[in-house]
């Protein structure tokens, strides 16, 4: 990308002001997104801490993390920061989509068509704020 283009001007402009951001380390889709979902408003630190203990403790497989007691995660996401309950729960969420819908492996996501792809993306792009206003406004909710 040249100096010239807009959105290196920007990057530019982003990491003088906040400094060069470092890669979480990981590449496997569903571990990206358990990176996201392991911290809220947190520093990377916080965040990686809580990400190496749910490795740790727990797993990543959608299978380790539906086996574990919320207990255990909402430990471990309280490492993360705010509304550990509702992360804990998200997590359990975000393993069962994978294991209902690609097989248990995230990766067959990326060989969908990009349009379909980035309709199942939405699934797990919820904030702890937005899975509660989901949980407590949802009809099953309500009717019970």
């Amino acid at each position: 990308m040249s100096p010239d283009n807009p959105f290196r001007r920007i990057i530019n402009q982003l990491e003088a002001h906040y400094g060069h951001s470092r890669s979480p380390g990981v590449s496997d889709p569903l571990h990206l997104i358990l990176w996201e979902s392991i911290g809220y408003l947190v520093e990377d630190d916080r965040r990686e801490t809580a990400f190496k203990a749910l490795r740790r403790q727990v797993g990543l497989s959608p299978t380790d993390i539906l086996s574990a007691p919320t207990e255990q995660l909402v430990k471990i996401t309280k490492l993360g920061g705010i509304h550990p309950e509702l992360r804990a729960h998200r997590l359990k969420e975000i393993a069962q989509i994978v294991l209902n819908d690609f097989q248990g492996d995230l990766r067959n996501a990326l060989k969908l068509p990009l349009r379909q792809a980035m309709k199942e993306r939405k699934g797990f792009l919820r904030s702890p704020i937005q899975a509660r206003r989901k949980s407590c406004c949802s009809p099953r909710r309500i009717l019970c």
